[in-house]
């Protein structure tokens, strides 16, 4: 019996360690989520395309911004991301499926300008997959979302799921393409390991607070493909010109490629 007792000391000092170790953590997880920037509710919206002029509208007594003109046509509207509480600018980024002249279709996200931000512009390549015609491999292919798609991020996130061969030898390589509204330009990040989970996307998906953009099956064109992400030039962009001579790093790149689910 007296052996039992100390048994019994030792599994209650063990739950309560436990329990204690359990608060910890969630305190932790708490304080996380509440340094988390929130999205803010957007004050305005997507009017429409007319003349490859883009439109919008205010929501609330904030000043509509200025018709955007491009040289795209035949836009259609995808979705937009909230901008985030740290953000000082609180236009969203709209999404677009449009078209260059001379060029294929691709995903055009702008974000109009204002009084606290600057116009943001930048191009992806259209979502789906791409077969070499000579070897019919598959060489990309890619699902991408726009919204919050994201469970481990707290705010919308363009968000590209996606595998690429590197040579005829290698096998298609994973790995997920996401980007953020900023201050002055697109965050962008390619995370290559622990990947998140396309299903946990697809549930948001059906809840509709996240949506897929379009994709297209084609064959890789004869010129090389260019799959870089592509925004208009910032001041900072300028003073980052490499000196004569010298070579600048290579851009992020946003390729695509073949996913399951």
């Amino acid at each position: 019996m007296p052996y039992n007792r100390r048994m019994s000391k030792k599994v209650v000092g063990d739950l309560i360690s436990l329990f204690a170790s359990s608060l910890a953590i969630w305190g932790q997880i708490a304080t996380a989520q509440a340094a988390t920037p929130v999205p803010v509710p957007p004050s305005i919206e997507f009017d429409r395309f007319e003349n490859s002029t883009f439109y919008f509208k205010a929501l609330d007594q904030t000043q509509a911004p200025s018709p955007y003109k491009s040289d795209l046509k035949e836009a259609r509207f995808i979705g937009s991301l909230r901008a985030s509480a740290n953000d000082t600018n609180p236009v969203p980024m709209f999404f677009f499926l449009a078209q260059e002249p001379g060029a294929e279709l691709a995903v055009h996200a702008i974000r109009p300008p204002t009084a606290t931000g600057m116009r943001q512009v930048a191009a992806f390549v259209q979502p789906g997959k791409i077969v070499d015609p000579k070897t019919k491999l598959t060489v990309m292919d890619s699902r991408a979302f726009v919204g919050h798609c994201l469970a481990r991020i707290h705010g919308d996130v363009y968000t590209v799921f996606q595998k690429e061969r590197v040579d005829r030898r290698s096998r298609l390589q994973s790995s997920v393409f996401i980007a953020q509204p900023g201050p002055e330009h697109l965050d962008e990040k390619l995370i290559e390991s622990r990947l998140p989970n396309i299903n946990e996307t697809l549930r948001l998906v059906k809840i509709k607070v996240c949506r897929e953009v379009e994709g297209r099956n084609r064959q890789m064109l004869r010129r090389p493909m260019d799959v870089r992400v592509h925004r208009e030039p910032t001041p900072e962009d300028d003073d980052d010109q490499p000196e004569e001579g010298k070579t600048a790093d290579a851009p992020q790149t946003q390729g695509a490629v073949e996913i399951g689910g």
